[in-house]
């Protein structure tokens, strides 16, 4: 590394130069590194312990810090590391960290680059939801290295009493999912050593995920399902052939409402393509659904319909949601949408207990079952990311797609919800 005399007029040349690092000359550790565009900073380079490997810790700007300032600076910094074993670096950053609030920390958290696996656009909306209306304005603004055990649990059960109205079916779930979204954020601080504990250590979970009166889904009995699929026609067309497709096809909702209309095959072989990176496609894998009769009427009465948008359920661009976002931005419906259409169908129609679209899942789930269509095949139907990769064998080795298999399936169940909606007695449907 080149080195250069303690001579200002020499440190103003160089500063005007092409970016390099150049040690001065006498001031042991000291160095000038230039940035270009007349920019540079003074740095220290030193070994934290004998045997350790350099570090550099950056003292300041070359352009508003005199040299001798620097050399004096150099030689503090030096001493205080060889007569008291303090790391400049190190007592620089725990410096540093003392101001940061939680707040900071979780800008810091949800953007980090270091992440195993990329956050999903909706896990990040999420977590940006319970941290507005429900941690920031109550630790956001606290010292990430001064939040204690006391406050978090203090805070977390105000969350919990506020967010608990047994009226509307409310238990106070927000609770347990702010305390894990705080305790994420503090573990990450712990880990980049902004604090030296973890206040969220030993926090139960104030409200269990589990509901107390049992599985949170329920899919519809025979009679219901009758009823909601005949209901389904005083719903917008649009939304009632969503409705269908889901029930049919047994995805997700995100999986069905964010489809184009590229994806779709209406060859002799109908399918739809799922790719890996859609939302609500939690093994993050693409997939292929074959599209039995019924299903694939309602595809094509929708692409006829959906005019000259890419989305197979285009989203109202009257909404308020799209409005916001510019009245140029084509998105795809809500995957509210149909939820609330539902929602507000099972009320019209006298079903007191909540059927979500996801227990459609479960429903296609047992009637495949009870039409003793094997489990392997049931969960490819699914597209479960648990039971199909159970052995090495599944997960490494095999290539088969199963699209035989999944549309046999699948034409099985849409016989036998016809069967259910015409009010028909079962025909012994059998795999």
């Amino acid at each position: 590394m080149p080195e250069i005399a303690p001579n200002v007029l020499t440190v103003k040349a160089r500063l005007k130069g092409e970016p390099a690092v150049y040690q001065i000359k006498g001031s042991p550790g000291l160095h000038l590194a230039v940035l270009g565009g007349g920019r540079g900073s003074w740095r220290l380079r030193y070994r934290p312990r004998r045997g350790a490997l350099q570090r550099w810790h950056t003292i300041g700007d070359a352009q508003t810090i005199e040299l001798g300032d620097a050399i004096t600076k150099a030689r503090e910094l030096l001493a205080g590391l060889q007569l008291d074993g303090v790391d400049p670096k190190a007592a620089a950053d725990k410096e540093a960290a003392a101001k940061l609030t939680f707040a900071d920390v979780y800008k810091e958290w949800l953007d980090n680059p270091g992440r195993k696996r990329t956050l999903r656009a909706r896990t990040r909306e999420e977590y940006e939801r319970i941290f507005k209306a429900h941690v920031e304005k109550r630790i956001g603004s606290t010292k990430i290295a001064l939040l204690d055990k006391q406050t978090v649990k203090a805070k977390i059960e105000e969350i919990r009493k506020t967010t608990t109205d047994l009226k509307r079916g409310h238990r106070g779930l927000q609770a347990t999912k702010s305390l894990t979204l705080v305790r994420m954020v503090c573990r990450y601080a712990l880990q980049k050593e902004y604090c030296d504990r973890d206040p969220t250590f030993g926090i139960d979970r104030p409200v269990p995920d589990a509901h107390p009166d049992g599985k949170q889904n329920r899919p519809p009995t025979n009679d219901e399902l009758k009823l909601l699929w005949k209901g389904a026609d005083m719903m917008r067309p649009q939304t009632a052939r969503a409705f269908k497709l889901i029930v049919l096809l047994g995805k997700r909702v995100g999986e069905i409402l964010g489809a184009l209309k590229s994806e779709v095959d209406l060859g002799e072989n109908a399918s739809l393509f799922i790719p890996g990176t859609r939302e609500g496609n939690k093994s993050r894998e693409n997939q292929r659904v074959p599209l039995p009769p019924l299903a694939r009427k309602l595809i094509e009465e929708q692409i006829a319909e959906s005019e000259k948008s890419p989305f197979l359920f285009p989203g109202d661009p009257k909404m308020r949601r799209i409005k916001k976002q510019g009245h140029d931005k084509v998105i795809p419906m809500s995957r509210h949408t149909p939820s609330h259409a539902l929602r507000e169908l099972s009320a019209n129609l006298g079903i007191a207990e909540n059927v979500r679209l996801h227990d459609m899942r479960g429903l296609i789930v047992d009637q495949l079952a009870a039409m003793r269509v094997p489990a392997e095949y049931r969960s490819h139907v699914l597209h479960h990311t648990g039971d199909m990769k159970a052995t090495l064998a599944s997960r490494a080795y095999t290539t088969h797609d199963f699209m035989d298999e999944k549309r046999r399936a699948l034409e099985l169940w849409e016989k036998r919800l016809l069967e259910i909606v015409e009010g028909k007695k079962p025909s012994g449907l059998r795999w």
